[in-house]
């Protein structure tokens, strides 16, 4: 995909969700690549923005293996978009095989299919499983992103238990799962579960999660660079006079030049006056 065209790699990483891709934008290339993924979902786009890593799903097929079958049956069904197949035979996997190298991994995909095909309360069961059992799944820091999906899916559905999750998950220095250790995160190592949690609070709240997004937005420590990109695409889909006040901030103020640009772009979007004055 490195040979790829920029446009044409994020957009293949969306219609083929089978792996969790992950995608570098080079600084240049942000703007036209953040508005092609404009019209699609916020957070399969936050996916697409990810940096590329290596496919921890795919096992090359081994006949000596018992799950083989399964495994790949499930994956052409993911491919075609039949969510139930495809929650169904991960799930047998991980159900007739708990002990077998993909089991960790097969339940993220059965709750990825679930969460497609509307079966929320399920897919969170799912990835509650492979946290309490396969903490060492190569999926585990994927499946903390998508269970902020669902819990915002739930909340938005009238889910208490998932509302008060994602205002937790959303609050500066909660914790996020404990899924990677201390120091700086790397490029392709930014906060997704609290990223997820931010969405899913701005559209359940968005005058609760503004706030904290202003806050994520005033850090100038080079670790928290990436998670401010995110917070950046995550602000400019709430339009209004808060959100020109914020990306005017930080295209003016922030340190990191990719930040800057991002927030540069999106007040191109708005088009008012007053964004257009500042961006001459």
């Amino acid at each position: 995909m490195q040979g790829l065209p920029l446009l044409v790699a994020a957009t293949l990483a969306l219609q083929q969700p089978v792996v969790p891709l992950h995608i570098v934008v080079p600084p240049v290339q942000a703007q036209a690549a953040l508005g092609a993924l404009h019209a699609l979902d916020v957070l399969d786009a936050l996916d697409a923005l990810d940096a590329l890593g290596t496919d921890e799903g795919w096992v090359q097929p081994d006949e000596q293996d018992p799950t083989d079958s399964l495994w790949r049956a499930a994956r052409q069904a993911l491919n075609r978009a039949d969510y139930q197949s495809a929650a169904n035979l991960y799930g047998d996997l991980a159900r007739r095989y708990p002990t077998a190298s993909r089991a960790g991994d097969a339940l993220y995909w059965a709750a990825f299919a679930l969460y497609k095909n509307d079966n929320l309360d399920r897919a969170r069961s799912m990835l509650a499983t492979q946290q309490q059992r396969y903490p060492k799944a190569a999926t585990l820091r994927d499946g903390d992103a998508l269970l902020a999906r669902v819990q915002g899916a739930l909340a938005k559905q009238g889910d208490a238990e998932a509302a008060e999750w994602i205002r937790r998950h959303a609050q500066p220095g909660a914790d996020t799962g404990g899924t990677r250790g201390g120091g700086c995160p790397g490029e392709d190592d930014d906060d997704d579960l609290r990223i997820a949690a931010l969405n899913g609070l701005l559209q359940m709240d968005a005058t609760s999660a503004l706030p904290i997004l202003k806050k994520v937005l005033a850090k100038r420590d080079a670790c928290s660079a990436g998670l401010r990109r995110k917070a950046v695409f995550i602000v400019s889909q709430k339009r209004g006079g808060e959100t020109e006040d914020i990306l005017l901030d930080v295209a003016r103020n922030d340190p990191d030049s990719d930040v800057r640009q991002q927030a540069v772009f999106w007040l191109s979007q708005v088009g008012s006056d007053r964004a257009v004055t500042a961006l001459d």
